[in-house]
């Protein structure tokens, strides 16, 4: 794989409140979306993270199936002959701040490019200029000229220009390149009528099974201390992901 980021750590917290009776149960429902942190294994009341924090064990997590994104996304493209992709993205500030959610898709793509032997480029951006993107094309295509798929990680609105700079360097989607996106929210939009496949986060879903997790453990349901449990993401596909042309 070629291209480096940075892995930061930060989080924050929530307490969460039920009432049962005339007894009030309290427990805290920890964000680590964004961050990752050690939590503190001694504290009196029960923890459910949304993301896997640094010490799982103590706490009871939450979080999207990032892994089983990057599978999906991977098995279909190499189905279809995919074995030179470009990871990009305007994701570059938060890879600086550590985002947890991000630090670890790219990493899921990352080790599954590694066990599929595809060779991976990564160019995260800063902006979404055109002037950002047009650099970061050239440095990526300089480094593989093969690149034949292009993942836009967590920001859709990257796919625009993105599509834009590589028909300034004759490349046509999904004719020449392949595109999806990943992790960004469910409705992506590019220049003229065409959206890419995607798999779109759902945090909706995650959060309120946070919820759920924390009322069932207060309600006294046996749960393991350091489970995890991961909800399910959907692929949407929208023509932009075709076979490979030698």
């Amino acid at each position: 794989m070629r291209g480096t980021y940075a892995d930061h750590t930060f989080g924050g917290s929530r307490k969460f409140n039920l009432e049962r009776g005339q007894v009030q149960s309290v427990g805290a429902i920890m964000d680590h979306s964004r961050g990752r942190k050690h939590i503190d294994a001694t504290l009196p009341i029960p923890v459910v993270s949304i993301g896997i924090p640094v010490n799982r064990e103590a706490v009871y997590s939450v979080d999207s199936d990032f892994e089983g994104m990057a599978r999906n996304m991977l098995d279909k493209a190499y189905a279809l002959g995919h074995r030179h992709i470009l990871l990009t993205g305007l994701v570059a500030p938060a890879f600086v701040d550590g985002s947890n959610f991000i630090v670890r898709i790219a990493e899921s793509i990352r080790d599954y490019c590694e066990e599929l032997g595809i060779e991976l480029t990564v160019g995260f951006t800063a902006r979404d200029t055109m002037a950002d993107i047009r650099l970061m094309l050239d440095e990526a295509f300089a480094a593989d000229p093969k690149i034949s798929l292009a993942i836009v990680e967590s920001s859709a609105s990257t796919a625009s220009p993105l599509t834009m700079g590589l028909t300034e360097r004759g490349l046509r989607v999904p004719e020449d390149v392949s595109l999806m996106v990943c992790a960004a929210a469910g409705n992506p939009s590019m220049a003229g009528r065409l959206r890419p496949d995607e798999m779109p986060m759902n945090p909706n879903a995650t959060c309120r099974r946070a919820v759920e997790v924390m009322v069932e453990v207060l309600s006294g349901k046996p749960y393991p201390k350091g489970s995890v449990e991961f909800t399910p993401v959907e692929y949407r596909a929208r023509g932009t992901l075709v076979p490979y042309k030698k």
